[in-house]
């Protein structure tokens, strides 16, 4: 618990919509959004091993601000100082395409964005292997500041309501310290 940001505890927001039981879980959330894309089009079953991606000049802002940030800091790249030779090569190797993504079962496929979508923590377990070269410090520093964590609801229902009516929430705290038994638990 002293670990603990009291002035920001309340701060979670409750998006609009209430909340969604998907019987088939999340994987149902896909059928519809590739009905359209033709099958030979999406790969399965093919882990990425590696991203090699350029730093180009034309990846960093002039204005030190990226397009979908007004506070992200750049870093400028240095155009004479190659200390990866993959950086270096990077032009004669790929080219017209910026990225290469090599998976486990050895193929290859080339392109000019990748989208990232792998858990939080898979992201912060494995960017050092994943992307060569390494992503910018400050895009790791951002990451790095990205929490996650469970939100747990419970309903409870009472023969005669007994909280004041102004009271919208109960928020419980614990010590981590206490023993199972101590608090009820199995």
């Amino acid at each position: 618990m002293s670990e603990i940001d009291l002035l920001e505890i309340g701060s979670y927001t409750e998006l609009q919509g209430g909340n969604v039981i998907l019987p088939r879980g999340y994987s149902s959330i896909l059928e519809p959004l590739t009905k359209e894309i033709p099958s030979e089009c999406l790969l399965k079953e093919h882990p990425v091993q590696k991203i090699l991606w350029c730093k180009s000049k034309s990846s960093y802002s002039t204005d030190s601000d990226s397009d979908d940030s007004d506070t992200t800091v750049i870093e400028e790249p240095s155009v004479h100082n190659h200390t990866n030779s993959r950086e270096s090569s990077c032009e004669k190797h790929l080219p017209p395409h910026n990225v290469e993504v090599i998976c486990e079962n050895g193929q290859k496929f080339y392109c000019d964005h990748v989208l990232c979508t792998v858990p939080l923590g898979v992201l912060k377990h494995t960017s050092k292997q994943l992307f060569e070269p390494n992503l910018p410090d400050y895009k790791m520093d951002a990451i790095n500041r990205l929490l996650f964590g469970t939100v747990d609801k419970i309903l409870l229902e009472y023969e005669r309501p007994f909280l004041n009516p102004n009271i919208t929430e109960v928020m419980l705290l614990w010590d981590g310290d206490l023993k199972a038994d101590q608090s009820g638990g199995c």
